[in-house]
């Protein structure tokens, strides 16, 4: 909102996929309303072309948009987007992404006990972002990442952190 940004134009998926270098990876969700024709079909297009289904997982709250990308390309990750932990939505194939509210250690293990990942939205304080780590969660969606980072890496010792960075630094030839 600051002026520093008039005129700004909100970057499009294809755009931001040819920014954001190698190493990070995107959960595009896709908030589909049934007026967006073809809004399904042209997200994986965009995802083939760039040669990115194995850096992104498409997430929605439309299971038949699920479906679609699956139908469309079998090799995309996908996430099925709940407002609420209710019935036995672990059992789908699909990971599972919820509000963090919604979370504790008893529906990770079940989670996790179905083979499924749980990815938690959206996590903007430091103490939660430690306590859903601990519980083991997959993924915590942020809209400040580098508190999570911060968050998640000040539950190691220093021992700890120095071994988890040799072993990420040695992953990409640093």
């Amino acid at each position: 909102f600051s002026a520093d940004f008039a005129g700004e134009q909100v970057p499009t998926l294809e755009e931001v996929i040819k920014e954001i270098g190698p190493l990070v990876k995107l959960n595009i969700e896709i908030k589909y309303n049934k007026r967006e024709k073809g809004l399904t079909e042209a997200v994986v297009d965009i995802i083939e072309r760039n040669r990115f289904e194995d850096r992104c997982i498409v997430t929605s709250s439309d299971y038949s948009v699920l479906a679609e990308v699956k139908k469309l390309n079998s090799d995309i990750k996908t996430g099925y987007v709940l407002s609420a932990a209710y019935g036995a939505y672990y059992s789908i194939s699909y990971v599972i992404s919820i509000n963090y509210s919604f979370v504790n250690k008893a529906l990770v293990d079940s989670v996790h006990r179905y083979g499924k990942e749980l990815y938690v939205w959206t996590v903007n304080a430091p103490s939660i972002v430690k306590s859903l780590a601990n519980m083991g969660v997959d993924n915590i969606i942020t809209d400040n990442p580098v508190m999570a980072r911060e968050a998640v890496y000040s539950r190691y010792t220093g021992k700890e952190l120095i071994n988890i960075l040799d072993y990420v630094f040695s992953l990409n030839g640093y």
